[in-house]
């Protein structure tokens, strides 16, 4: 019998973003002129699903969207990236969430969410059958919009053996995003939201909070600093590569998925770490949120004509 292939379910879907330049990020009580730029198909978790695909690996995008134009725009230009949308779900009347990003003339960029409504749905048999045979699942800490029983759901992919990759924003900070970060085998996090979700430990103490807990990868992404991860088996650091930043939007998805790949395909955590960090850096030299869409053999031959500034 042939084997199947695997595939990566990403926990999210495509949103608008809209796109303003901005001289200075303005200080609290003062104002500061934008220019609207204009509109692009990007979402956070639909980034990294499309940087996902263009490596070649199989990638499905489940979310739960409202009926429009605007829907049908935006899985037009997935499926357009090789991101597979038939597991979504429409329903009518649902208000969809929609991303504003201001970008500073350095390439640094400011990214606002605007919430949209939830409904979420009855998981079906063939659903669960989808999830269950996925080889990662990738998202952020906020699954009970999309389930009525999302624990359940996570019980059963944890027994399985179901390999969940979580990306723990900031904004997401909860009881039930703590509580959810048990089912994840690697998750990653920035500085800031490190300090936020370790609640006043040493980073030592919340390590083997997360260890404890059944987490097996711990990735930070350090902005200028490059990335790290920390194992049981031990801790890896890469520093950024010299390159010119144009748009720093999506580096973190860029990051996050091409580590999840690096995985699918077999990888170390040292070498998933080391490639991840390259697509990366790759992806800020490119104005948009998709700029990380890229091959493995273009970030490989990056890899070997661009060294990072620091390697420990």
């Amino acid at each position: 019998m042939e084997a199947k292939k695997p595939y990566v379910v990403f926990m999210g879907g495509p949103c608008v973003d809209k796109y303003f330049d901005a001289e200075a990020w303005p200080e609290i009580g003062n104002k500061v002129s934008v220019w609207h730029r204009g509109n692009v198909c990007g979402g956070l978790i639909a980034n990294a699903a499309c940087v996902c695909a263009g490596y070649g690996i199989e990638t499905y995008s489940f979310d739960i969207k409202g009926e429009g134009p605007d829907t049908e725009m935006l899985f037009e230009d997935m499926e357009k990236s090789h991101v597979h949308m038939d597991k979504a779900q429409i329903i009518p009347g649902k208000k969809d969430t929609y991303c504003v990003i201001y970008q500073l003339p350095s390439g640094e960029h400011t990214l606002m969410v605007v919430n949209g409504t939830k409904h979420p749905i009855d998981l079906t048999d063939d659903l669960r059958e989808f999830f269950l045979g996925a080889s990662y699942i990738y998202g952020t800490l906020d699954w009970s919009a999309y389930f009525n029983d999302s624990w359940g759901l996570l019980e059963e992919l944890k027994a399985k053996g179901v390999r969940i990759m979580l990306d723990c924003e900031s904004s997401f900070n909860s009881e039930e995003a703590r509580r959810m970060i048990g089912y994840a085998t690697t998750v990653s996090f920035n500085e800031f939201a490190a300090e936020l979700y370790g609640n006043g430990k040493t980073f030592e103490e919340f390590r083997d909070e997360l260890f404890a807990k059944g987490v097996e990868t711990i990735i930070l992404t350090l902005a200028e600093k490059g990335a790290k991860i920390v194992t049981r088996d031990g801790e890896w650091q890469v520093g950024c590569y010299d390159v010119d930043p144009v748009d720093t939007t999506g580096a973190g998805d860029t990051f996050n998925s091409s580590f999840c790949v690096a995985k699918v395909m077999g990888l170390s955590d040292p070498e998933a770490l080391r490639f991840a960090n390259a697509a990366a850096n790759m992806s800020v030299t490119v104005q948009g949120p998709r700029g990380g869409i890229t091959t493995r053999e273009k970030v490989e031959e990056f890899m070997r004509t661009h060294t990072p500034k620091d390697e420990r």
